[in-house]
C-alpha cells in the first residue's frame, strides 16, 4: 500500500485500480484528485469531484471525473455539470470527509487507551478539524501510532500539577 505521491494521503489512495471503461492500471486519489496512468511517461493529472443537490446519501451524491467517463450522480442519474463541482477534501477544511476521519481517529483513541489503561480521556478538536488534542490519566505515558491513518503525533506532556496528567495532540499529516 503507497501513499498519494501528491498529497501524501495513504486511506483514499488506490494505486492498482481498474475499471471496465478503463482496462489500464492506473493510480487515483480521492483525497485530492491525483490520477496517473500506470504507463511510463505518462503525466498526472488533477481531476475534479462533484456533488449533487439531489436527495440521497452523500456516497451516492459524489461524482469524480477521472478522465474516461462521464461523472454523473449514481442517486438520481444525473450528469454532473461544472455548477456541480467542489473542492477535493484537501483543499477544503471543512469538508465531511475530514469530520468523518477525525471521529475515526477519535474511535480508535478511545478504544486503545482504555485497553492500555488510561482513565478520564477527554478530547478536544481544534477550530480547523487538524488537531486532536487527548489529555488522560496513567501511571505511564502512551503513545499509540495512527500515522497509518494519517496522523502523526508530538511527544507526551506530562502534566506539571499532577504526575499522573498526560497530554498529546495528534495532527493530521496530509
Amino acid at each position: 500500500m503507497n501513499n498519494c505521491p501528491r498529497c501524501g494521503n495513504l486511506r483514499m489512495f488506490f494505486d492498482q485500480c481498474h475499471q471496465s471503461a478503463f482496462p489500464e492500471a492506473y493510480a487515483m486519489c480521492k483525497w485530492c484528485g491525483y490520477w496517473k496512468k500506470e504507463k511510463e511517461g505518462e503525466e498526472a493529472k488533477r481531476c475534479k469531484m462533484f456533488f449533487c443537490g439531489c436527495p440521497g446519501s452523500v456516497k451516492d451524491r459524489l461524482g469524480y471525473d477521472w478522465g474516461f467517463e462521464q461523472a454523473k450522480c449514481q442517486s438520481c442519474g444525473k450528469l454532473f455539470a461544472e455548477e456541480n463541482q467542489v473542492q477535493w477534501p484537501a483543499d477544503d477544511s471543512n469538508h465531511p470527509y475530514k469530520n468523518m476521519l477525525i471521529g475515526e481517529l477519535a474511535s480508535m483513541i478511545m478504544m486503545n487507551f482504555s485497553r492500555l489503561g488510561a482513565r478520564w480521556l477527554t478530547m478536544v478538536q481544534s477550530d480547523k478539524g487538524d488537531v486532536l488534542t487527548v489529555a488522560y490519566n496513567s501511571s505511564a505515558p502512551i503513545e499509540p501510532d495512527f500515522s497509518v491513518i494519517g496522523w502523526k503525533q508530538s511527544g507526551v506532556v506530562r502534566d506539571s500539577t499532577d504526575a499522573r496528567k498526560w497530554k498529546i495532540d495528534f495532527i493530521r499529516s496530509y
